[in-house]
């Protein structure tokens, strides 16, 4: 996941999710730079990759509801 970080530059880290069928659901520390960064600026981008072929993938962009 890619949010913005607090001088405007991406921050991108590996997090975990699960998918509800509707919503992708993110743990998310409150102590960490990626949740302060959704708190200011909830706009993120999402790359999945597809372990069992490497030239498929997922890219979604978006905003965060925290």
């Amino acid at each position: 996941m890619a949010t913005l970080g607090p001088k405007g530059e991406p921050q991108v880290s590996a997090v975990w999710f699960l998918w509800d069928g509707t919503h992708l659901l993110f743990a998310f520390h409150k102590k960490r730079q990626k949740y302060r960064n959704l708190l200011r600026d909830p706009r993120v981008a999402i790359a999945v990759a597809d372990l069992a072929n490497p030239y498929r993938a997922l890219e979604i962009r978006g905003t965060v509801g925290l």
